[in-house]
């Protein structure tokens, strides 16, 4: 089982925590790998867990993402996460007074750092852990690309420009 601390922990993986700590905890049996070609360090990932942690450039863990089905049991407070019906988790976040920031195959919950997918956009898939610095980091993202869109739109609303991608 696995309990989200919002910003400070994702169970006993305290953020913050240098990888040699963690791998010591851990074990050996990871598989380390570059999620993407502007990844700021490795990704360890220990499938038989179904975790993947990320680390900064301090090679300090700054985001925890776990896969449904293939990990323990996931919870924020007494809230499971695991197995849920996306609607179901938005819902009962809600009831324990946590907004979310829904997109089409997942929510983004700002108060506690966490960020759903349902790649089936029905039950959740997967659930990410992040560090403050870290998940501000991705709602800048977010905002970015959705500012984009919004411009992309209005130009073709405008006429002036690209026609929609397919």
């Amino acid at each position: 089982m696995w309990k989200i601390d919002p910003f400070v922990a994702f169970g006993s993986l305290s953020f913050g925590s240098a990888r040699g700590s963690i791998r010591s905890l851990l074990g050996s049996e990871f598989r380390s790998f570059k999620k993407t070609p502007s990844s700021p360090n490795d990704t360890d990932a220990y499938q038989a867990m179904g975790i993947q942690l990320y680390y900064d450039e301090d090679d300090k863990l700054d985001l925890v993402e776990a896969v449904i089905g293939r990990c323990d049991k996931v919870y924020l407070g007494e809230t499971l996460i695991s197995g849920l019906r996306l609607d179901d988790l938005v819902a009962s976040f809600k009831a324990i007074g946590l907004a979310g920031i829904r997109e089409v195959d997942g929510c983004d919950f700002p108060d506690a750092g966490l960020s759903v997918s349902a790649t089936d956009r029905v039950r959740v898939s997967s659930v990410a852990a992040f560090n403050r610095e870290r998940f501000a980091q991705l709602m800048e993202i977010k905002q970015r690309v959705a500012e984009k869109r919004a411009r992309r739109a209005q130009e073709r609303a405008n006429g002036s420009g690209p026609p929609p991608m397919f």
